[in-house]
């Protein structure tokens, strides 16, 4: 019996790191140097909304809601994950981690979006998700991967790095 609930569990916990992988993108960690270089291209403010869809761990998120004391949001369903960036978002005072699929959550406060959109599908269903909730002047940062179709307002790309786009929606 406790075998059976054990699998069962088990089970459950790598469905989700499946799921999110297939529903939007694997798990890569964005490099430290990476989110230093990212927080210089942006103007955060005090109380500003910041949300990273797929968080993994709450690196980024956590970073910047202690860099630029805004109201950090991370959202993330693969359990494992979502369990460490929780963790984490205990020591920031401003940051909070949601276990939600991120094209069902409301990310219409957003002033600002951080995202790791591996695939041209996953691309064009978030500029859908963008185009109907998100204000008008809202930034959203794409990490590696350029959001197809939309010209970024600003491109980051020094020398065989990871490119970061910024583009601002209407």
């Amino acid at each position: 019996m406790i075998d059976t609930l054990l699998f069962m569990i088990l089970f459950f916990v790598f469905a989700t790191v499946v799921y999110a992988g297939w529903s939007f993108a694997p798990w890569v960690p964005t490099w430290k140097k990476d989110i230093d270089r990212a927080e210089k291209i942006v103007d955060l403010k005090k109380g500003d909304v910041f949300y990273d869809l797929g968080c993994g761990d709450g690196r980024v998120v956590c970073h910047f809601s202690q860099k630029f004391d805004c109201v950090g949001k991370g959202i993330e369903i693969a359990i494992p994950l979502y369990v460490i960036a929780k963790m984490r978002s205990l020591f920031y005072k401003n940051a909070t981690i949601y276990f939600k699929d991120l094209f069902r959550a409301n990310i219409s406060d957003a002033d600002m979006i951080f995202i790791f959109a591996a695939s041209r599908k996953m691309s064009s269903k978030l500029i859908c998700k963008f185009k109907k909730e998100l204000k008008p002047g809202t930034l959203v940062m794409s990490y590696v991967f350029p959001l197809e179709g939309i010209e970024p307002i600003k491109v980051d790309k020094p020398d065989r790095k990871n490119a970061i786009y910024l583009y601002e929606f209407e």
